[in-house]
């Protein structure tokens, strides 16, 4: 009897000891799957943004992401505006500059094109800047707005995003203008002034805009489109989409300069060796956001907005490093509920 009972409670010791490993085991495998750079929407150097896992976080659920004021990256921040506490409807130039910190001028604003929108915002929740394209305007006295935003510094190297938003039927035509970095020698002298914006085309293709000086040989007619990394990027009507740019300076008189773009978190442009000024403009910096939207384009009627059209903007960012994709709105389409 006695020898009975001990098999059997050496059975059911092993048993335990069984179940007591498979539970275990299987905690294990749950805690190795998670991805331990969930929380880090942000790279922090130029070999992290090249890995394949930030492109898999535009898979990543709205609700799962950390806001971007949140984390070590923001630490990194120059600028952010998510206009939430901006006051709703529209503005005109005084009030718009009067948000804008260092804003010098507006264009746009007095003309009724600029409104402070709180029933469409990227989340569905919050505020976002909503632009008008009236029918028949082109170019930036009749046609979208225009304002610079002093970064109160001067930079070589900075990451820019912010997110924009099309009317669900909205035509491209040829296209159009939206926001970039600008410099110039200072933001009080604009000798050597140059941009980097950048442009949507026909049918939503993404493309870079530039203007340097011109003394650097830099060639107008070269096009720029987001499509190096294997894939036009292309706008969708009526969804937001995220933009992010990086410019990178070159060593004045040397082509080692860096334009970089991403769309909704996936890389889709990359022009190094990119030249933005010569030897004699050595002090020539990125010293502002250019934000500016329009329809055109040259003076041609080809380019006019054949209707009124919209364009929405939330959450501008400016930073040292790269600011990355925080995933697609839980509300795509962006109208607050």
């Amino acid at each position: 009897m006695l020898t009975t009972k001990n098999a059997r409670n050496k059975a059911i010791s092993r048993l335990q000891r069984m179940i007591i490993f498979t539970v275990v085991g299987l905690l294990l495998v749950s805690v190795a799957s998670v991805n331990p750079h969930h929380g880090n929407v942000y790279a922090s150097t130029t070999d992290d943004i090249n890995q394949p896992a930030h492109n898999a976080r535009a898979h990543i659920a709205f609700d799962e992401c950390p806001t971007n004021s949140e984390g070590e990256a923001a630490s990194a921040y120059v600028f952010r505006e998510t206009m939430n506490s901006f006051p709703t409807g529209p503005k005109d130039d005084d009030e718009w500059k009067a948000l804008w910190p260092g804003t010098k001028w507006a264009n746009g604003p007095d003309e009724g094109r600029v409104v402070v929108d709180s029933q469409t915002a990227y989340g569905g929740s919050g505020k976002s800047t909503r632009i008008l394209y009236p029918k028949g305007g082109q170019q930036s006295k009749n046609s979208g707005a225009q304002w610079f935003i002093d970064l109160k510094g001067e930079y070589e190297d900075l990451y820019m995003s912010y997110w924009v938003r099309f009317d669900e039927d909205f035509d491209f035509v040829l296209g159009g203008k939206l926001p970039g970095f600008g410099g110039a020698v200072s933001y009080e002298d604009r000798t050597h002034e140059w941009s980097g914006r950048l442009m949507w085309r026909e049918d939503g293709k993404v493309e870079f805009y530039v203007h340097v000086p011109k003394e650097n040989n830099f060639d107008p007619g070269d096009r720029f489109w987001w499509n190096t990394e294997g894939f036009q990027a292309t706008f969708v009507p009526g969804r937001w989409h995220h933009i992010e740019i990086r410019m990178r300076l070159n060593t004045p008189g040397q082509y080692n300069g860096l334009m970089e773009g991403w769309f909704d978190g996936v890389k889709a442009a990359s022009y190094p060796n990119f030249y933005f000024r010569d030897a004699p403009t050595r002090s020539t910096k990125i010293a502002w956001v250019f934000s500016s939207t329009f329809f055109g384009g040259s003076s041609s009627p080809i380019w006019q907005a054949k209707k009124d059209e919209h364009a929405w903007f939330d959450e501008f960012i400016v930073s040292h490093s790269r600011i990355g994709y925080p995933g697609p709105s839980a509300n795509a389409c962006g109208h607050n509920t």
